[in-house]
């Protein structure tokens, strides 16, 4: 079965879900904030020079990122169980825990001198955001065409 993609509906996805992950993201580590004062300053961490600089640079990282996930949702998506477009990003979703934040958070463990709290608040926080971001990609990537009526 051959897939024809829509790119320019798996961009717009893409670029949607990376809004919405930005601003789930505020809430969801500005809840936690207070986990991270805890642990002061973080010897790795890099310093922030300039807030809008580091704002804008993780918005347009998480934009590439996002539409790379977008495309192959685009190739995937028939191939995923689920008749509802919902249903397919939640799978979706699971994937990309399985492969990406699953392996990125044993790797910090791992290898990071990190508290062991941070990095479980950063993978929670983290597959919180993906699952959100998978779902806002089904869901505007399953779309169909709207139907424009002319009078």
């Amino acid at each position: 079965m051959k897939t024809r993609v829509r790119w320019g509906r798996a961009i717009i996805a893409g670029l949607v879900a990376v809004v919405v992950g930005f601003l789930v993201g505020g809430v969801l580590y500005g809840a936690m904030n207070g986990v991270y004062e805890r642990h002061g300053d973080l010897p790795y961490a890099k310093p922030i020079d300039s807030l809008p600089s580091y704002f804008a640079q993780m918005l347009v990282g998480g934009a590439v990122l996002n539409v790379l996930i977008a495309v192959v949702y685009a190739v995937v998506h028939q191939a995923l169980p689920g008749r509802r477009a919902w249903q397919k990003g939640l799978v979706f979703g699971g994937m990309l825990l399985a492969v990406y934040m699953l392996p990125i958070a044993f790797n910090a463990w791992m290898q990071i001198a990190q508290p062991p709290a941070l990095i479980l608040v950063e993978a929670v926080n983290r597959s919180i955001g993906l699952m959100i971001e998978a779902l806002v990609i089904a869901v505007i990537y399953g779309q169909e065409h709207p139907q424009v009526a002319l009078a």
